[in-house]
C-alpha cells in the first residue's frame, strides 16, 4: 500500500511526539530556530536588516525572542508610560501565553492518541490488549535480537499513552526493536485500515482475559477489509474450544494458524508428565532464551541421506526435513534423500547459525557406543488434585503413552467431577481410575495422601472460580506439596497448572522436575509461529500422541558410561537406533537454574544442541535427549 508524502510525514511526528516531554520541548525549540531563521532571512533578503551579516540578525532575532528590552528616554512622563505598557504587556501575554498553552496541549495530547495511519512493513501486528501482551512482545523482542530494526505494532482499547506506559514499566528497554501502539477495536474495519496489515510479517490475534471471545469477528474483519490487497496474510490466533477452532479455520482458511488452547496444554502436560526433565528441553524449544527450531535449504546436501545431513552441522542439530511442497518429517528414516527445494530443520541458536562444518574426521569412539535394545515400558502411577475440562483431554493423550496396568487417581470436592472421571474409565484403556471426594487444598487431606503410592502428581486449576482465586488455591497446595515432599523423603515431579501467567515467578523452584503449566507457554509458541507459519506442524507433530516425540533415555543404552567422548559418538548410537540425538541431560547439574558447561548455558542439567566435536563424560544417572516415533521408543 502506497502512503503519501503527508500521511509519512504525519506518521513520524506522532512516533517522536509519543516519546514524551523531551521530545516535545526539542520540537518546540527546533520550530521557535525554523521562525526565527525565516524571519531573519526575510529581513536580510528585503534589504531592510540594520546588521552587517545575516547571522547578526538572526541573534538580534533570538534576543527579542528571548527577553523584552524597554526603552529609556530622560523624560520621566516617557519612562512612565513604557513602564505602564509593559506591565500590561506582561499581562497581554500571559494570557495569550496562556490560551496558546491550553490549545496547545489539548492539541499535543491528541497527537499523543496516536490516530495516525502506521507507515510500517515487515512488522508484527499484535491485536488486542491483555495480560498476555508483555510475554509475546518479550518473545518478539528477543527473536529480533539479530535484527538491524523491527517493529511491533500493538492495537487495544485502552489509551496509547497507557499502553505505551505499561509496556515500559513491564518490558524495560526492547533493543532494536520499536513498539507502537494505537488504540482501537479489532472488530473494526475502520480500525485495522491504520496498521498496514497488507505489509506486516504476520498478524497475532491476542488472547483476551475473562472476556468472550471475538476471534471470529475479528478473522472477518481482517480479511473483508474493502482495502485489502491480494497478498497472502499470516495469522496466529489462539481459541479456546474445539468448535471456535473449526470457525476460525473456515473463515480463515490457509491465510490463519489456529492453536486451541485447552488442547495444546493438555497435550503437553500429557507428555511432560512423564519424563523427569523433559519440561526443560520443551521450554528451550519454546521461548526464544536458548535454541529453537529453523529451517534452512541447503543446496549442497541434495542427494545425500538424512542419516549424513546429522552429521553435517557442529553447532546445529538437525531433527527432520521439510519436502518442497511444505510436508514435514521429523526423524525420518535414515535413508531419506534430501531433494531440491528441501529443507533442514535444525536446532540452533539462531536462524544465522545454522553452518555447515563437518569435519573430515569425527572421532567417534567405536568401542564406546551400545546397540542394546531400549526395555519395554512399565506402568505407571498418577494423582490429580482438581479437575477442569481440559483435564479430561490431557487423560485421552496420556492413556496413549502408557501401557495397560497403569493407575490413576483423582481428588477433588466437587460431585460433578466424579461423574466426568468415572465417565472415562470405559474409554481409557490402559489407565484403571479411581475417584475421592475431598478438599485437596486443605493441608490436612494431603498429609493423608499416600504418595508412595503415586510416581508423579498434576495440580488441575479450577475453571468455575475467579482467575485468581482459583490460582491462590493451586499455589497453596503447591506449596503444601512440596513441604511434604521434603519431610517424607519421597521424591515425585509435580505439574502444576496455572490460569495468570503473571504467577508463575511466584513459584518457581530449583526442583528441576517440577513444571509450571501456563499461558506463557501459548504465548512462546504463537510468537516462533508468527516468525515461521511451518513451526505450527512441527509442534502438532511432537505434541500428539501417535507422532515422533522427545524423549529422555538413560545414557548407558546408548554408550558405554564414564568414558570420554564427543557428541558424534552420541549422535551415530542413536541413528543405528532409528533416531535422532538432540542432546542430553547431566543429573549432578539438575537442581541448577543455570549453569555453564563447555562455554553454554545450561538450565537444570538439559543440554540441547551442544557442540558435536566438545568431549564429555556421561554417568549412569544421566539421560540421552532423542527425537523417535511413539511406535518404536518404549518408556522405563
Amino acid at each position: 500500500m502506497s502512503h503519501s508524502f503527508k500521511e509519512k510525514f504525519y506518521y513520524a511526528i506522532d512516533n517522536s511526539l509519543s516519546k514524551g516531554t523531551g521530545s516535545i520541548i526539542l520540537w518546540l525549540f527546533v520550530v521557535l530556530m525554523l521562525i526565527i531563521l525565516s524571519m531573519a532571512s526575510l529581513v536580510w533578503v528585503a534589504g531592510v536588516s540594520p546588521e552587517e551579516s545575516l547571522i547578526d540578525q538572526i541573534g538580534v532575532f533570538a534576543k527579542i525572542v528571548m527577553k523584552f528590552k524597554v526603552p529609556t528616554s530622560d523624560a520621566l512622563i516617557f519612562n512612565l508610560a513604557a513602564f505602564i505598557l509593559f506591565i500590561t504587556g506582561l499581562f497581554v501575554s500571559g494570557a495569550f501565553i496562556g490560551a496558546l498553552t491550553t490549545g496547545l496541549s489539548d492539541k499535543l495530547a491528541k497527537l499523543r492518541e496516536g490516530n495516525s495511519p502506521v507507515i510500517e512493513t515487515g512488522h508484527t501486528v499484535i491485536l488486542g490488549w491483555s495480560y498476555h501482551i508483555f510475554s509475546l512482545i518479550s518473545e518478539l523482542v528477543i527473536a529480533n535480537e539479530n535484527q538491524s530494526r523491527s517493529c511491533v505494532v500493538v492495537l487495544g482499547h485502552e489509551e496509547k499513552p497507557d499502553m505505551v506506559s505499561a509496556i515500559n514499566k513491564n518490558l524495560g528497554h526492547t533493543g532494536r526493536t520499536r513498539i507502537v501502539c494505537r488504540q482501537g477495536d479489532r472488530r473494526s474495519k475502520n480500525d485495522l485500515s491504520q496498521l498496514s496489515l497488507d505489509d506486516a510479517k504476520s498478524i497475532i490475534i491476542n488472547q483476551h482475559s475473562n472476556k468472550p471471545s471475538d476471534v471470529a469477528k475479528t478473522l472477518l474483519a481482517i480479511i473483508n477489509r474493502p482495502d485489502r490487497t491480494k497478498n497472502a496474510l499470516h495469522i496466529v490466533a489462539v481459541v479456546e474450544t474445539e468448535q471456535e477452532a473449526d470457525l476460525c479455520g473456515v473463515i480463515g482458511k490457509d491465510e490463519v494458524v489456529i492453536i486451541q488452547k485447552g488442547d495444546f496444554l493438555a497435550r503437553l502436560e500429557a507428555q511432560t508428565c512423564l519424563q523427569t526433565g523433559l519440561p526443560h528441553v520443551y521450554q528451550d524449544l519454546l521461548d526464544y532464551a536458548g535454541d529453537e527450531i529453523y529451517f534452512k535449504e541447503e543446496t549442497i546436501l541434495i542427494g545425500r541421506s538424512y542419516g549424513d545431513a546429522l552429521f553435517a552441522y557442529r553447532d546445529s542439530a538437525v531433527i527432520g526435513v521439510c519436502a518442497g511442497n511444505g510436508e514435514i518429517a521429523l526423524n525420518p528414516p535414515m535413508h531419506t534423500i534430501i531433494n531440491d527445494k528441501d529443507q533442514i530443520i535444525a536446532i540452533s541458536e539462531d536462524d544465522d547459525t545454522i553452518i555447515l562444518d563437518e569435519p573430515d574426521n569425527l572421532e567417534i569412539t567405536e568401542g564406546a557406543i551400545k546397540n542394546d535394545d531400549v526395555p519395554l515400558k512399565s506402568p505407571k502411577s498418577f494423582l490429580i488434585l482438581g479437575w477442569n475440562e481440559n483435564t479430561s483431554i490431557m487423560l485421552k493423550n496420556l492413556n496413549e503413552y502408557v501401557v495397560a496396568g497403569s493407575y490413576l487417581k483423582v481428588i477433588d470436592n466437587n460431585s460433578t467431577s466424579e461423574d466426568l472421571v468415572l465417565a472415562l474409565r470405559d474409554n481409557l484403556a490402559n489407565l484403571k481410575i479411581d475417584f475421592e471426594y475431598g478438599n485437596f487444598s486443605d493441608r490436612k487431606t494431603l498429609e493423608d495422601v499416600k504418595f508412595q503410592e503415586f510416581g508423579h502428581v498434576l495440580i488441575q486449576g479450577n475453571a468455575n472460580l475467579d482467575i485468581e482465586e482459583a490460582d491462590t488455591i493451586t499455589l497453596s497446595t503447591l506449596i503444601y506439596l512440596r513441604e511434604i515432599r521434603d519431610k517424607s523423603g519421597k521424591y515425585f515431579p509435580i505439574i502444576t497448572e496455572l490460569f495468570d501467567s503473571a504467577n508463575h515467578e511466584l513459584i518457581q523452584s530449583a526442583e528441576s522436575d517440577d513444571f509450571i503449566i501456563s499461558d506463557n507457554i501459548i504465548s512462546a509458541a504463537v510468537t516462533q509461529i508468527s516468525e515461521n507459519k511451518l513451526l505450527a506442524d512441527v509442534f502438532n507433530e511432537l505434541f500428539r500422541p501417535e507422532g515422533v516425540e522427545i524423549y529422555l533415555r538413560p545414557a548407558e543404552n546408548y554408550v558405554k558410561l564414564d568414558n570420554n567422548i564427543n557428541f558424534y559418538t552420541v549422535l551415530e548410537s542413536a541413528k543405528r537406533k532409528g533416531e535422532t540425538a538432540i542432546g542430553y541431560r547431566f543429573y549432578r547439574f539438575s537442581k541448577l537454574k543455570s549453569h555453564v558447561f563447555s562455554g553454554k548455558e545450561i538450565a537444570y542439567g538439559v543440554m540441547l544442541n551442544p557442540d558435536k566435536s566438545q568431549s564429555f563424560e556421561l554417568s549412569k544417572e544421566d539421560s540421552i535427549i532423542v527425537l523417535s516415533s511413539s511406535e518404536r521408543l518404549k518408556l522405563e
